[in-house]
Order: structure tokens, then C-alpha cells, then sequence
């Protein structure tokens, strides 16, 4: 369950928190290196990943940005047990996972735009070998050769279905009308949410409770976004 908030969350601060991104790319290098990276997902380490899911969002290829970065994601917490950092290694590695997030943010204030993106990024991820590694594959940083094998394929793939599942989750969300509605309800007052008169202030509480009774009805009484949002926003 934490790990699935998490997830949700960073998903979720993105739409809500992040700007329109709309740079263009230019050149054919930016693209040469999105697809690079994608027909060799397993010589591909995570910090190219980021960049390549970078240049894909600027490039407008929203699909192909989001299914990177997950993915890049996702290896990040895959190699930290296969090939388990030196410990004079392990702050590369928070900055990584730093840098991934923030561009994840950022992805999914484009992908808001387009709800169906979540299926063929979810539908990517799910068919993704999410141990395998190309020969002569680095992760980036020093690591002990030993790794721990056995526990990576586990938590691995519980990991790749946590993500898969919010992905599927969010794109049923983001398709209902009613939703929707709610949505931009929260997303206004988020945005303004320092000069908010006390009307606003109840049409906000009032909208996140619809949202957070759809999430109830569709997944069960879990505490999803926007509750956790909210609760951040008012310091609780």
C-alpha cells in the first residue's frame, strides 16, 4: 500500500501541481536517442531512460515519455538490489530517483491531456521483462557483483504491477465526466489555493469528498488523492 501511494502520489502532485509542458524538440538527435532507448529497454540504464523519456516529452511523444520514465523508475528500485551500491554510490543513487521523480511530475501534467496514454503506457510496462539485462549492463554506479537476486525478482514485480495498476486505475479516472468535473474544481483551487475566498474553499472541500467517494466505490475505502494532497496543502 505505500508503495502504490506513492506512486499515486507522484503521479497525482504532477497533474495538479505541475505547468502545461510544451517545449518542442529539435534536431533528429533527441529522437535518435528516444528510440534508441527504446528498442534496447535492457542495455538501457536508468539515468538514460530519464533522459530519453526527457527528449520524448519534448518531442511531444507523450506515450513514449511516460513509459520511460516508469520504466526508468522502476529499474532504479530493481538495481539498487541487483547491483547493490557501494555505500560511497548510495547518494548517486538518491539523485536519481530525485531527478526521475521531478521529470515524472512533469510527464504527467502532459499526460493529463491525454487520459488514453495511461492504457498504452500501462499496457507497455506490463509486457516489460523487468529483470532482464543485456550483457555487459551497468547500472550506473560501483555495486557489490553478489546483488541479491532473489529478493529483486520479487519485490520487482510487485513493484511493475503497483505501477501498471495505478496506470490503469488513473485512466479509468480521468475518462468519467463526473470526475473530471471535480477534478478541475481541485486543480483551480490548488493552483490559487494561497488566495481562496471561503466559498472557493468549500466548493474545493465539497469537490475533493465526490472524488474521494468515486475512488471509494471503484477501488474500495482507500485513502487515495486527492485526500492525501489536501492534507499536505493544509499542513495536517
Amino acid at each position: 500500500m505505500k508503495n502504490f501511494l506513492r506512486i499515486l502520489s507522484t503521479l497525482l502532485l504532477g497533474l495538479l501541481l505541475a505547468p502545461c509542458y510544451a517545449e518542442q524538440a529539435t534536431g533528429s538527435d533527441s529522437v535518435n536517442s528516444v528510440d534508441a532507448a527504446l528498442t534496447n529497454i535492457a542495455g538501457t540504464a536508468s539515468a538514460g531512460l530519464t533522459e530519453a523519456a526527457r527528449q520524448a516529452l519534448a518531442a511531444g511523444r507523450v506515450a513514449d515519455a511516460s513509459f520511460l520514465i516508469q520504466t526508468a523508475r522502476l529499474r532504479l528500485d530493481c538495481d539498487r538490489l541487483l547491483y547493490s551500491p557501494w555505500w560511497r554510490d548510495s547518494g548517486k543513487v538518491d539523485e536519481l530517483t530525485a531527478a526521475t521523480d521531478e521529470l515524472n511530475g512533469t510527464i504527467s501534467s502532459a499526460i493529463f491531456n491525454a487520459p488514453q496514454e495511461f492504457v498504452s503506457a500501462a499496457q507497455r510496462l506490463a509486457s516489460l521483462d523487468e529483470l532482464a539485462r543485456s550483457d555487459g549492463y551497468s547500472p550506473g554506479w560501483r555495486y557489490d557483483p553478489a546483488g541479491k537476486p532473489e529478493e529483486a525478482r520479487t519485490t520487482c514485480s510487485n513493484k511493475k504491477q503497483e505501477i501498471v495498476g495505478v496506470y490503469q486505475k488513473s485512466a479509468e479516472l480521468l475518462n468519467r465526466p463526473d470526475y473530471m468535473a471535480d477534478w478541475q474544481i481541485m486543480k483551480l483551487a490548488t493552483q490559487r489555493r494561497n488566495s481562496l475566498s471561503p466559498e472557493e474553499i468549500k466548493q474545493r472541500n465539497e469537490a475533493m469528498d465526490r472524488m474521494r467517494a468515486i475512488e471509494n466505490e471503484k477501488y474500495g475505502k482507500v485513502e487515495l488523492m486527492p485526500v492525501l494532497l489536501m492534507r499536505a496543502l493544509r499542513g495536517e
